[in-house]
């Protein structure tokens, strides 16, 4: 911690920032059934694409590319891949399957 003198100045300016914070409630799931049967629902196919998501950055980082690097090789938009990775954008069916190709998911 540093001191300084009487009448002195700090030589970096405090900026004032404001954030929100919401809180997100996760969604509930049905146990499962008795007969260990596998159910099929929306749930479902939301966490297969956080996976997809998940595996498809991990992927990217591991072979050292950039988003724009995916995207230039995806024909697509370098943001439309950064949303997907965040999870803000869900890509078109033929670009998903070029995503898949190309970094063997």
């Amino acid at each position: 911690m540093s001191r300084l003198s009487p009448g002195s100045t700090p030589m970096v300016e405090y900026v004032e920032t404001r954030q929100t914070w919401t809180m997100v409630t996760p969604a509930r799931r049905a146990p499962a059934p008795a007969s260990g049967e596998v159910q099929r629902s929306s749930t479902h196919a939301v966490n297969g694409a956080d996976e997809l998501r998940f595996r498809a950055q991990q992927t990217r980082i591991e072979r050292c590319m950039s988003v724009f690097d995916v995207a230039t090789a995806v024909k697509c938009d370098a943001k439309q891949i950064s949303d997907f990775e965040r999870g803000d954008g869900l890509l078109r069916d033929d670009v998903e399957k070029r995503l898949r190709t190309l970094l063997r998911l």
